[in-house]
């Protein structure tokens, strides 16, 4: 029953702004000032790194893939963008976009060349990035001091709003364009659908595939900078909570597990959806140690409310 009416909202990309609407009404009755200027900006300010890595995740589980390392990968560039930056100022960003690209498309290689599957190739490299994270850090937090206005364009908020969500959603555009317009986005799709029909259509997909790791490795450089623009200071887990959280915004905007249906645009409201879910449980007074349990409990009814099991036993 509740996969008759789910699905058709699904299909046209509805059932994840439906859900967002209902929360928001919800909350706004539990608290009358959720919706107050303040609680608004603080709302999308804490949303802009969560929409980055579940960007980065969602080009991946297109793809049919999964990537368990994004967030401990942002943690490391956090370390090294904070050891970086008082002697390198900017160049020590751009360095941290190129080491999200080659990171990136070189678990891409090692997945499409090696046939290691993709869980076990970021698995292994999550332990890699923590285990240098913490080295690097020496297990401890580092306070970014010295040109620190190198961010500083982070607090600003032009028309009201922060600009790390603005320019997040500016990153989530660009990607819905290259999806909607170049080959590439419907590539990436076709991937996720069926590689094998997609290689015999022409699809180059090893190519498809080390290039979605390595966009989605910028990605994760991204939500990098923007966390350390945001807090100031690093430490070799900062990040590494958003991975749990930024699956759920992927699966619970509308994109299949299985590959090859969903987008950026449905990633957007599924991190919005995580965002509010978060701070509905601070409105209720739920204690954040429980919010990863119910993370994995939401992310566990979305795909058995959305999989489609015929693909999902073809699959595997």
């Amino acid at each position: 029953m509740v996969e008759r009416v789910w699905r058709p909202l699904e299909r046209r990309g509805l059932a994840s702004l439906v859900v967002l609407t209902v929360l928001v009404v919800v909350l706004t009755i539990a608290d009358s000032g959720f919706l107050s200027a303040k609680s608004v900006v603080s709302l999308l300010d804490q949303t802009a790194v969560l929409l980055l890595l579940a960007l980065a995740q969602g080009i991946v589980i297109l793809m049919g893939r999964i990537d368990l390392a994004n967030a401990a990968l942002a943690s490391l560039f956090t370390v090294i963008l904070a050891l970086l930056m008082p002697d390198l100022g900017v160049a020590s960003v751009v360095l941290i976009l190129v080491l999200g690209v080659v990171v990136g498309a070189t678990q891409g290689f090692i997945h499409v060349f090696f046939q290691v599957p993709s869980f076990v190739v970021t698995l292994g490299t999550l332990g890699i990035m923590s285990g240098a994270a913490l080295i690097l850090s020496g297990a401890s937090t580092i306070l970014v001091e010295e040109n620190r206005e190198v961010l500083a364009w982070i607090y600003d908020t032009p028309l009201g709003l922060p600009m790390a969500f603005i320019l997040a959603v500016a990153a989530a555009v660009i990607l819905m364009a290259a999806f909607a317009i170049l080959p590439w986005g419907r590539s990436v799709r076709a991937v996720g659908l069926n590689q094998r029909a997609a290689a015999y259509s022409g699809i180059r997909t090893d190519a498809v595939v080390v290039s979605g790791f390595a966009v989605a490795g910028l990605f994760v450089a991204l939500a990098a900078i923007w966390l350390l623009g945001q807090l100031g200071t690093s430490s070799p887990r900062i990040a590494n909570t958003f991975l749990l959280p930024g699956i759920a915004a992927v699966i619970v905007g509308g994109t299949s597990i299985a590959g090859g249906v969903g987008g950026p645009g449905r990633i957007v409201s599924g991190a919005l959806i995580i965002s509010v879910l978060r701070i509905g449980l601070d409105i209720i007074h739920v204690s954040s140690a429980f919010q990863p349990i119910l993370y994995g409990i939401v992310v566990i009814v979305a795909i058995a409310i959305t999989v489609d099991r015929q693909r999902v036993t073809t699959v595997t």
